[in-house]
């Protein structure tokens, strides 16, 4: 791969990582407050309104530690958005070696074998958007250049991202400005789906086992969704 390419990949994996390392911060102060009410509700000492005393309390705390993680997440996305510009613009491309021998061969690519072919030579090219391009360009059966196509991103792409990410993140600062921990974890579990997908553009293959809290969360609204949809 290209240097300049490679250093720009490099730093958006590092960008994903830190997202899914601050919405396990978030998680784990929503399993904080939620074992909080376990805890005290398991005792029966406590009234209802004492109960909803203490978590006002700790729900402020955890909120100005949710905040923190939403600006950093917030701020990263920008850093985000400049790596991938510096790679859709990279002038250095062909100086991958790969790309020579993976060119000669598309061209010939076709049917679903072809299609096959295809997707092996897109994973080896995953975040690398001008290879992928010329691939797509390469191509001559309308599905295997559709297979490259779809692995890439243009600008206009960047931007949908960028702003989907954006719009889930105003969404979060709204439920933690309300303290509504309810609220908050049905969009850390909405906009992790969303970060999964968009890192999977760029090759970037997240480690649940590296984010405890956030994958307690995430088991937890499955559960939930399947008692819901069984109407228990």
């Amino acid at each position: 791969m290209s240097k300049s390419i490679d250093k720009d990949l490099k730093a958006i994996e590092s960008s994903f990582k830190g997202f899914f390392k601050d919405l396990n911060t978030i998680a784990a102060n929503i399993a904080a407050v939620n074992k909080t009410r376990a805890d005290m509700e398991a005792t029966g000492n406590y009234t209802p309104a004492y109960i909803e005393d203490v978590l006002e309390k700790e729900k402020t705390a955890k909120a100005a530690s949710n905040a923190s993680a939403i600006d950093i997440i917030t701020a990263s996305v920008e850093d985000l958005k400049e790596a991938t510009n510096n790679i859709l613009n990279a002038s250095d491309v062909l100086e991958d070696v790969r790309i020579a021998p993976a060119l000669a061969s598309v061209g010939s690519l076709e049917g679903a074998e072809g299609i096959k072919a295809a997707e092996i030579i897109a994973r080896q090219f995953s975040g690398n958007f001008p290879a992928l391009n010329l691939l797509s360009a390469t191509a001559k059966d309308a599905r295997v250049k559709t297979v490259f196509t779809k692995a890439s991103i243009d600008a206009d792409g960047l931007e949908a991202m960028a702003d989907n990410i954006g719009g889930a993140l105003i969404s979060l600062t709204s439920y933690n400005s309300a303290l509504d921990f309810v609220g908050l974890a049905t969009r850390v579990y909405q906009l992790n789906k969303t970060l999964k997908a968009d890192a999977a553009i760029f090759g970037v293959n997240i480690n649940a086992e590296d984010y405890k809290a956030l994958a307690a969360l995430l088991e937890a609204k499955r559960d939930e969704d399947i008692r819901k949809a069984m109407g228990l």
